[in-house]
């Protein structure tokens, strides 16, 4: 009997998705002159007006922030979907990762509690007693 971690281990991902604002610099010039700087995102700045506006934009940092975020997420989600097919005694079975996929596609955008159930309702289709391929012939 396998027991799985919490599901909120799997939906806590520490590296947090980036936002554009955390990547960009924002300089306000009048005359020509250069009266202010905003190097992060935050809703107190008031904007000077009456000023040209020049956003710097450090795309490699943010690419490489993005990157580190879907790696991350993607290995709580294999995480996630090998325990479950432990949990559910499904290892080996070729229909067990299909059955992962449909239940993700059917309730990640709910809860991992709703994907499980989707995984389970959709692996009792199968009639995990007999193994695809092992000879049997019904007559």
């Amino acid at each position: 009997f396998y027991i799985m971690k919490p599901l909120s281990y799997y939906e806590t991902i520490i590296i947090c998705y980036p936002s554009k604002n955390q990547y960009e610099k924002v300089y306000y010039y009048k005359k020509g002159r250069l009266i202010a700087v905003k190097e992060e995102f935050t809703n107190d700045f008031k904007e000077p007006e009456g000023c040209a506006k020049e956003v710097i934009f450090d795309e490699v940092s943010y690419q490489s922030h993005l990157k580190l975020h879907k790696e991350e997420f993607l290995r709580l989600q294999t995480e996630f979907r090998n325990d479950l097919i432990e949990k559910y005694e499904m290892m080996g079975n070729p229909k067990a990762n299909q059955c992962f996929d449909m239940a993700w596609d059917f309730g990640q955008s709910s809860s991992y509690e709703d994907v499980e159930d989707y995984f389970m309702n959709l692996i009792n289709l199968i009639d995990r007693r007999t193994p695809v391929g092992c000879g049997i012939v019904v007559p």
